[in-house]
């Protein structure tokens, strides 16, 4: 059984029929599939690279999404 699919359909019989009960399960059980849907779902980013710098060293920060190319770097 699809949570998401069984809540909207007794969250609608529920509207449809104004069974309270019926109307408030089906909103609980798409609330519970959204924040599954949610959970499941990989950050829009990720580290690339960690490194320690000595004092005075600078390097240069880019923002990348976890499903991007790889950027060249220089040498």
């Amino acid at each position: 059984m699809d949570p998401f699919t069984t809540g909207f359909n007794r969250a609608l019989r529920g509207l449809r029929t104004g069974d309270r009960n019926s109307l408030l399960s089906g909103a609980a059980l798409l609330a519970l599939a959204l924040w599954q849907r949610n959970r499941k779902r990989k950050p829009a980013r990720e580290l690339l690279v960690r490194k320690a710098l000595k004092p005075g060293e600078t390097i240069v920060i880019r923002g990348a999404r976890a499903n991007a190319r790889s950027v060249d770097r220089p040498v």
